[in-house]
């Protein structure tokens, strides 16, 4: 146990994996233990229960709506791939390089220990960010052809 630059007690238990790390930190403020975890796997992740990101509108500034992205989406090629040094299960998805030229906050860079214990940086993309694009994309091909066919 420590106790960090706010003044706040952390504790940062020892890890073995160097794929998963963890920290909790006493939040005198909020008189509760905050976590913080960072999960590295290139297995599939399984669990039960909700994936949940907090989104409520008391955490955002600078909020703009989405503006039209269509076109931009109709650019993008999805793939069929398989990941090498993986079994032979075809994935569907995209390749990061494709995504960032349109959607730069998309990707990030990320270090990527391989199965031999060599690290390289990669690009990363993530793919829960895209649900909102889709949706605009949806709601554009609606009144498209609504205006089409005269209904609302």
């Amino acid at each position: 146990m420590g106790t960090g630059d706010d003044g706040d007690f952390f504790m940062n238990p020892t890890v073995t994996n160097p794929n998963f790390s963890k920290e909790f930190r006493y939040d005198r403020t909020e008189d509760r233990w905050r976590s913080k975890v960072d999960l590295r796997t290139d297995a599939d992740l399984i669990y039960v229960g909700s994936l949940i990101d907090a989104s409520d509108e008391s955490i955002k500034e600078n909020i703009e709506s989405v503006g039209s992205c269509l076109d931009i989406l109709s650019q993008i090629d999805p793939k069929e791939y398989d990941l090498i040094g993986s079994s032979n299960v075809r994935e569907f998805g995209f390749l990061a390089q494709d995504i960032e030229p349109f959607f730069p906050n998309l990707v990030k860079d990320i270090d990527y220990t391989h199965d031999d214990g060599t690290t390289e940086t990669v690009k990363s993309l993530s793919y829960i960010q895209f649900i909102p694009l889709l949706l605009k994309a949806i709601q554009e091909l609606k009144q498209q052809l609504d205006d089409r066919t005269g209904t609302t």
